[in-house]
Formats: C-alpha cells, sequence, structure tokens
C-alpha cells in the first residue's frame, strides 16, 4: 500500500505501478515514475530522475536523470536498484543498475560505461564527470573533475597532470 507519498510536476503519477508498494517518498519534475516497481523513503528532484529503477530505498537523486533516470538505448526495459545512495548532478548515477550506499555529486559522475549493466557498491565519486575504473567498482573513491579511479578499495584524488598534491599535518 503507498502511504505519505507527494508527487509534483508534469507527468507525476502515484501508485507507481497498480497494487506497489512505496511510502514516504518525495518526487519533484517533469517525467513519469510509473516504471518503478518500489519506492521507500526516496527523494528525487529533477527531470526524469530514478524514472527507470525497479527498486528505490533510502536514496536522493537531485539533477535531471540522476539516480537511474537514463534507459540504455538497447535495452526496453531497466531493473535497476538503489539502495542508501546520494547522486547529486545531471546524469549522476544515472546509468547505475546497482547503486548500494554510494555517494556520486557532479554532473555525469560515473556516466562513462554506456549500455552496460554497472554497479557501485561503497563507492564516493565528486566531481565533474568522475567515474570508476571499471563497469563493476567496490569501495571506490575518485575526486577531481574529469578523474577516473584506479579500480576497487582504491582512493584517487586529481588528474595525472596536476602539479602537486598538498596534505597537511599528521598522515596515517
Amino acid at each position: 500500500t503507498l502511504q505519505r507519498n507527494i508527487s509534483l510536476g508534469i507527468k507525476k503519477n502515484f501508485p507507481l505501478i497498480p497494487d506497489a508498494p512505496g511510502n514516504s517518498n518525495i518526487y519533484f519534475g517533469f517525467g513519469n515514475p510509473d516504471t518503478v516497481g518500489y519506492w521507500q523513503e526516496a527523494l528525487l528532484i529533477g527531470d526524469n530522475a530514478g524514472e527507470n529503477l525497479d527498486t528505490i530505498y533510502r536514496s536522493t537523486g537531485i539533477g535531471k536523470l540522476s539516480l537511474g533516470g537514463y534507459l540504455p538505448a538497447n535495452s526496453s526495459t531497466y531493473n535497476g536498484k538503489s539502495v542508501e545512495s546520494v547522486n547529486v548532478g545531471f546524469l549522476s548515477g544515472g546509468m547505475d543498475s546497482l547503486s548500494y550506499r554510494s555517494t556520486q555529486i557532479g554532473a555525469y559522475t560515473n556516466a562513462g560505461f554506456v549500455n552496460t549493466n554497472r554497479i557501485n557498491l561503497n563507492g564516493v565519486l565528486i566531481g565533474y564527470a568522475a567515474k570508476s575504473l571499471q563497469v563493476n567498482s567496490v569501495y571506490e573513491t575518485a575526486i577531481g573533475a574529469n578523474v577516473t579511479g584506479n579500480g576497487d578499495s582504491t582512493a584517487t584524488i586529481g588528474q595525472t597532470f596536476l602539479k602537486g598534491t598538498y596534505l597537511n599535518g599528521n598522515i596515517n
């Protein structure tokens, strides 16, 4: 059953799918979230934000096509999931098939893998077009504009052409 949902904008529909469960959701923007199966405690702001995800649980998508709003060209259905994730910026995390406890801030974050089923687990991507090294990433951090991470369980700060990286204080 649906409870405590707010939906404002053009082409907004609750219930999302007839008889689909979903509670405490807020959606603002143009687009139709009725392709989504289950929402729980979701905040989506922006045109088509979160539109093509099958499941959104305790996640935030702010920006046009953020948080699963992009449907790959070779697909007519999308079974993506977002669990406890935050995505801010145009197409931020918009191509993830599974975003689990990840943070993506900046336009086009992790948008470099076209027409793939991507997974981002516990990742942090900050900066314009920051992305993980590979399609499926775990505990990967990439910070900076156009920065590509270095794989699972790594932290990458800045571009390779930077003159220096400065860290002050005690480094452990």
